[in-house]
């Protein structure tokens, strides 16, 4: 049995222009709709080539991504998987799958990124913040690493939104991320968090 990456929390609407033009015959609420289907994006003249491609790996990571669920918890280490400071910082769970997946979507999607991994007992993301050990006091444990990074593009995922002004008394600010990973890459490139 496979884990739930809330595939079906994407909001694609919400990285569509908005024109409802009708040149791929649809409004646009309409394709969203179709999109979260598994359509993938063909022609749409609003969007870039960038916004396309990422929009098409949002929709293909059914297909790639999978993270087996385990009855109990697996920990991996924590602190900073750094890449360079000016790239974003993706704050997670040490949890091991829960790594994979967001490397393998940034990775295909060839965004430079660093990884900082916060101790949650072993429990992925969403069990983290369900019980309450995805938050600023295990983010304080890793100050250290967090100067070593640019503090205006520190990534906190979408499921740690009551804990994010929590977060943003400890360590200045951070950006709420999407829900489910796969979004990552056209959240990042709207936020305008790549170079």
């Amino acid at each position: 049995m496979n884990a739930n990456l809330y595939f079906d929390q994407i909001d694609f609407y919400a990285y569509l222009p908005k024109k409802d033009c009708l040149e791929c015959g649809y409004t646009c609420k309409e394709f969203a709709e179709i999109i979260k289907k598994g359509k993938r994006i063909e022609n749409c003249p609003y969007l870039t080539q960038k916004e396309v491609e990422y929009l098409n790996l949002a929709i293909e990571a059914r297909d790639f991504l999978k993270a087996p669920m385990y009855p109990s918890t697996i920990k991996t280490k924590t602190g900073l998987v750094f890449s360079n400071e000016k790239a974003v910082t993706i704050v997670t769970a040490n949890y091991p799958y829960t790594q994979a997946v967001i490397a393998e979507v940034l990775v295909r999607a060839k965004i430079d990124f660093n990884m900082l991994v916060i101790d949650t007992e072993g429990y992925s993301v969403d069990m983290a913040v369900y019980l309450g050990l995805f938050n600023a006091e295990r983010l304080r444990e890793q100050m250290e690493e967090l100067e070593k990074v640019d503090r205006k593009k520190i990534i906190i995922p979408g499921l740690a939104k009551n804990a994010k002004k929590e977060i943003e008394d400890l360590i200045g600010s951070a950006i709420l991320g999407p829900i489910c990973c796969a979004e990552l890459p056209i959240f990042l490139l709207k936020m305008g968090l790549l170079r």
